[in-house]
């Protein structure tokens, strides 16, 4: 369960992210650092396909429609990095992990996915309190 309460913060961000773009940075940063955290409970091989297209294909509209909102861009060289990075932790976790460890640390592939959502989590919660301060001093 504790897996799904990152979308106690995401649904809520939803709607301030049509307000601004450091809103609509935070929103795509965290829905992808939230929902990467909830792929490992599609653990089946063949389900690998099927919860990367869900990824992307989330990840895709919600730019495309931000893009719209906002006329400057959402996406930073920041969350190329990151969402290069999860690739590759989710490329170790049902490849590489499987094809060459069979068996042996079965944990070290979950723990990785924690915890490299955990610390983009943390990154975007330190973000989401610079902007609170900032926007407590403008007014």
């Amino acid at each position: 369960v504790h897996e799904k309460a990152i979308m106690t913060a995401i649904i809520p961000l939803i709607f301030l992210s049509f307000r601004s773009l450091p809103f609509a940075r935070l929103f795509l940063r965290l829905c992808t650092a939230g929902h990467f955290g909830l792929l490992p409970l599609l653990f089946r091989p063949q389900e690998l396909l099927l919860k990367v297209l869900l990824h992307t294909t989330y990840l895709a509209v919600s730019y495309v429609i931000l893009k719209g909102v906002h006329e400057d861009t959402t996406v930073t060289m920041y969350d190329k990095v990151g969402v290069c990075f999860l690739g590759l932790v989710l490329f170790y976790s049902d490849v590489i992990h499987p094809l060459f460890f069979e068996g042996a640390m079965e944990f070290l592939p979950l723990m990785l996915m924690s915890l490299s959502c955990a610390c983009l989590l943390l990154e975007c919660w330190r973000e989401s309190i610079v902007m609170m301060v900032s926007l407590a001093n403008c007014k």
